[in-house]
């Protein structure tokens, strides 16, 4: 039932809103639950926590963009809703181990990534 409320046709929501906020208390507020139980019940469901998955969507579709377009890293940061490039350079460093200039420069073009 939950994993229904979260992904609609096997699409995730949540990556529609990346450029925007997505604190525990929206992604709650949005399925009609309670902070401590949409927490519990996200963590049981995706066996990670709410904010680790969101960053990883995040990184994931930096690394999309970054080997897929010519966007500034300064687009690229926005629009997946980091906030800022060292926002979004340190959570790159934190899942891939390298910064996102090194792995834009490194990547092959036109190579997709798999969906988390």
């Amino acid at each position: 039932m939950f994993l229904n409320r979260i992904a609609v046709g096997g699409h995730l929501w949540v990556r529609d809103l990346l450029g925007e906020p997505l604190g525990v208390d929206q992604l709650a507020s949005r399925l009609a639950m309670s902070v401590r139980n949409f927490s519990r019940t996200f963590t049981r469901e995706f066996g990670s926590t709410p904010a680790k998955f969101v960053a990883r969507l995040r990184v994931e579709t930096a690394k999309r963009l970054l080997e897929d377009s010519e966007k500034s890293m300064e687009q690229v940061a926005v629009e997946c809703g980091f906030g800022s490039v060292d926002s979004m350079r340190r959570n790159f460093r934190e899942q891939t181990d390298r910064p996102p200039r090194a792995f834009r420069r490194l990547a092959p073009r036109g190579t997709a990534y798999p969906s988390v």
